[in-house]
């Protein structure tokens, strides 16, 4: 019998009773978390549709002469 594995999701785990726990002790503020994820996935969303439409993003670093 074969049985399957799956990794829970972000809405999954963050409303898991006992990641509220950890979340509790480690004084990690739900509603920032959430704000943090949110503009994470946008920026990256943002970088994909970049990415796919070829426009790249590449900063120079400016070189201290030597």
């Amino acid at each position: 019998m074969a049985s399957y594995f799956r990794d829970p999701t972000l809405v999954e785990l963050l409303s898991d009773p006992l990641t509220h726990a950890v979340m509790r002790a480690d004084h990690v503020n739900p509603q920032e978390l959430e704000n943090l994820l949110r503009d994470l996935a946008r920026r990256r969303a943002d970088s994909l549709a970049n990415a796919s439409s070829g426009q790249r993003f590449c900063q120079r670093r400016s070189s201290a002469p030597l």
